[in-house]
């Protein structure tokens, strides 16, 4: 039996359910799930082959999708939000997340501003104008980091038969620039201060 490969069924709650597990068990080491269950026993790759009801394969591949979309969001280190075009956050990875909330309200500010540069929410937007974006500079409330924020239009999937579209929300990634901003700072003073002497020598 150990040699048999690795069954995976998703329980049904079917009266069937139980025949159904039995007529693999000679074939394969069958093992079964919950629904809410399967995206993370997928993801722990144990299994040779997955049952489940076909009704169910299109939100399984969603979940299976956004929990992908949720792990390379984390992965990359920075902050990540999606707005409203009235700079309500309705999405966020787990690094925006740690952000004190008055930083995390001023990128929200800075997403509402950006909406009325960018967009009309009563219009739609042709293609041209969805690689439109802005950069602004976030300080935390204490000024002991500085952000680098980039807001870009999203599209909707909604279109018109024009085949415009419609925007709904923006996207925001926040990047860390508080040592480049100081090192800048410091290049800064030093070119100023050797323009002083030359002029002093002059």
């Amino acid at each position: 039996a150990d040699g048999l490969p690795r069954l995976l069924i998703v329980s049904t709650h079917q009266p069937d359910h139980a025949r159904t597990v039995a007529s693999f068990t000679s074939l394969f080491r069958v093992d079964t799930c919950e629904p809410h269950e399967l995206t993370e026993k997928i993801e722990l790759r144990q299994h040779d082959l997955v049952l489940l009801p076909s009704g169910q394969f299109l939100e399984i591949a969603r979940r299976s999708a956004e929990s992908r979309d949720r792990l390379l969001l984390n992965a990359i280190g920075e902050g990540v939000c999606l707005s409203d075009l009235d700079g309500q956050v309705v999405w966020s990875n787990d690094r925006f997340k740690t952000y004190d909330t008055q930083t995390q309200q001023r990128i929200a500010s800075v997403c509402r501003q950006a909406a009325r540069q960018i967009v009309d929410p009563s219009m739609p937007l042709g293609d041209e104008g969805l690689s439109h974006s802005r950069r602004f500079e976030v300080a935390t409330h204490d000024g002991a980091k500085l952000f680098e924020v980039l807001v870009s239009a999203v599209a909707s999937e909604e279109s018109t038969e024009s085949g415009r579209v419609w925007v709904r929300y923006l996207a925001a990634v926040m990047w860390d620039v508080t040592h480049s901003r100081r090192v800048q700072h410091k290049m800064l003073a030093i070119e100023r201060a050797g323009n002083e002497l030359v002029r002093i020598d002059v």
